[in-house]
This record gives C-alpha cells, structure tokens and sequence, in this order.
C-alpha cells in the first residue's frame, strides 16, 4: 500500500536544503523512481553499463534522492522473457518500501546510501507501478519506431 497516507514523518522537512548531515534509522521510506545516472536513459539497465543509481524516496511526507555510494545488492537488473520478447527491469519497483539501518549520511540533499545501511521490505503500490510499466512500454516502442 502506498506509504503517503500513512507514513510516519522521519525525513527532516529541511532535507533537501543542503543543511541536514544525516538520518537515523532505523526508518521504513517508499521507492518513488529508480534510474541509473550513470547511463543514457536508453541504457540505463544494461548490465554492460556502469552504475549509479539515483533514488527517489519518501517517508510520506517529505521526498528526497538518494544515491547510491556503494553498490546496492538488493537492487538488481533481471531479465525478463515474454514470447520472443526480452528486457531488463530494475527488480524494485516504484512503491517499494526499503528500511534504513543505523546513520545513513547526507551530503546536499542527497542521502548516501551503502548495501550495509538498507533493507529491501517489498511491497507495491499498484498505481505507481502501472504508470511505471506503461512508461517503460511507451519508451521501449518509442525507441523502436525510431531503429
């Protein structure tokens, strides 16, 4: 279920001010939007790519990035077959809920996030992640019509 209505406020309003230096977990924040910074858009699900990845968060009331200061084990690209078809996908939708263990830094707005300070919780909320697949179609067809 989506963590916006109901969600505890841990984030600090002024996070994303540039003043905050840390937050203490632990704390339960809802994935908004994952995407490998490090990569065109088109490729940024290649395993061939480097990776850094940008996350959006939020404790329901405040959202902010994060990045990924260390790769993160618990998200990871799959690949998926549908008939003659094949793609990678992020194993971690939008609406996934992530845990943060212990003091988790924070340099301008952005928290830094290592495999050591998070916790895949699971979960989805399903109108995030029907506009996030019919996003993914779009763009996947987009890029055909233009081959």
């Amino acid at each position: 279920s989506d963590l916006r209505p109901i969600g505890r406020k841990v984030l600090p309003p002024e996070i994303n001010s540039g003043r905050v230096d840390k937050v203490e977990g632990p704390c339960v924040l809802q994935v908004q939007k994952i995407r490998n910074i490090s990569a065109p858009k088109e490729q940024e699900q290649s395993q061939a790519a480097p990776r850094m990845l940008r996350v959006h968060v939020t404790d329901g009331h405040t959202s902010c990035p994060a990045l990924e200061y260390s790769q993160l084990s618990k998200i990871r690209i799959m690949m998926v077959s549908a008939g003659p078809y094949s793609s990678t996908v992020w194993n971690t939708p939008p609406g996934t809920k992530v845990k943060l263990l212990g003091t988790v830094p924070v340099k301008n707005g952005f928290l830094l996030l290592e495999d050591s300070k998070i916790c895949v919780l699971g979960g989805e909320v399903q109108f995030m992640v029907e506009k996030w697949e019919l996003q993914r179609s779009l763009a996947k067809h987009s890029r055909n019509i233009g081959s």
